[in-house]
């Protein structure tokens, strides 16, 4: 949505063209991130991951360098019962099939936010508020709460999207205000509760794999707000392009090492206000008057492109 003191402010080609990788890229690992929590991996998946070497972004310090480690060094022994194991201890922990003293590790913010501790309470309001002022809804066969991490992961994938797609469109002052309600949606919505949800699944996860999802996706997202800070004054300063760090170079490689494991992004569409989503599933309805876009089945956001 734009904001109302938006105007138009031409941006250098150079700076657009790095600015709008950095973007691209960042899109496509919150997009990464969404499927990884959104249901277990399929055989395909995991094989992709494995071809795609996770090992060469292992060297990274931190905590993104120690998940890319724990994810590679247990792909690097699967075998045939592989899918069952990760399918088994997803469902155990994220897919909340076990709990830890009557605490469960589904990655949905009102079961750590809310007093009553239960599904769409408390915080899914707020979040949920958040996606409609965006012109935002999950399909109607989503059947999870709006405040599931992978929704809100992909809630920042498409508000990245459009921060390129103004840049496309010479408006800088719309790209940073996307990037600062992606800033803005993650200190409030998504960091508050993740360390929390971090604690509680090392206590029931099994393999290292997930153990490694749960390093890289705080790790990503504490490289990202330095990330979004470096951006917006990029853009701001009418800049010269944006310096490929050794970080920056990462998460592009990252995400496409395993971005099958997510969805395949988001494309545009014109359907006169109605949200559709790839494959046969409906999608729920938009605000009237919008462009819808098409998302993918993975996550199952429906948008009419505001």
């Amino acid at each position: 949505m734009e904001s109302p003191t938006s105007t138009a402010v031409a941006v250098p080609a150079l700076c657009f063209d790095a600015c709008k990788e950095v973007l691209a890229s960042r899109s496509a690992f919150y997009m990464t991130l969404a499927g990884l929590y959104f249901a277990p991996l399929d055989q395909a998946q995991i094989d992709s991951m494995t071809e795609g070497d996770l090992f060469a972004y292992a060297g990274e310090e931190g905590l993104l360098g120690e998940g890319f480690n724990d994810m590679a060094r247990y792909l690097r022994k699967r075998n045939s019962g592989t899918k069952q194991l990760l399918a088994i201890d997803y469902t155990a922990s994220f897919g909340g099939a076990e709990l830890w003293k009557g605490r469960s590790a589904m990655p949905v913010s009102s079961l750590f936010l809310s007093d009553s501790g239960l599904l769409y309470h408390g915080s899914r309001d707020q979040v949920y508020a958040a996606y409609r002022r965006q012109a935002l809804d999950l399909r109607k066969d989503a059947h999870l709460p709006e405040d599931h991490l992978a929704f809100e992961f992909e809630f920042i994938s498409i508000l990245s999207q459009r921060a390129a797609a103004a840049l496309e469109a010479g408006d800088a002052a719309q790209a940073i205000e996307n990037l600062r309600l992606s800033r803005e949606f993650i200190e409030s919505h998504i960091i508050p509760w993740f360390r929390e949800l971090a604690k509680l699944a090392a206590l029931l996860v099994k393999t290292r794999f997930y153990k490694g999802v749960m390093k890289i996706t705080e790790g990503y997202m504490l490289f990202d707000l330095g990330m979004i800070d470096d951006l917006i004054e990029e853009i701001s300063g009418a800049c010269p392009p944006v310096a490929q760090s050794a970080a920056v170079g990462t998460q592009a490689a990252a995400a496409d090492g395993v971005r099958s494991a997510a969805a395949n992004g988001v494309k545009a569409t014109t359907t006169g206000g109605q949200a559709e989503a790839v494959g046969t599933q409906p999608a729920a309805s938009v605000p009237e008057g919008g462009t819808a876009i098409r998302t993918t089945s993975t996550c199952m956001m429906g948008s009419d492109g505001k």
